[in-house]
């Protein structure tokens, strides 16, 4: 599923869903670093980087719509 609007649709008709992604040590030092705090880590990372850790799931249940 593919952009914010399918989500939302998917999760309404359907229940939750997962969304998968990999995650690099450089995840972990960006978030360690007190002067990213409320920052957005935007750092691309596969599992072909050199930093690579593993990947990670997260079940999204519901998403509220801003205007």
């Amino acid at each position: 599923i593919s952009g914010v609007d399918n989500m939302r649709l998917e999760i309404y008709n359907n229940g939750p869903i997962t969304a998968g992604y990999d995650i690099c040590n450089s995840f972990y030092t960006f978030f360690n670093d007190a002067n990213n705090a409320g920052k957005v880590y935007s750092t691309a990372c596969s599992s072909s980087s050199s930093d690579y850790m593993g990947g990670h799931a997260v079940s999204i249940v519901g998403c509220a719509y801003h205007t």
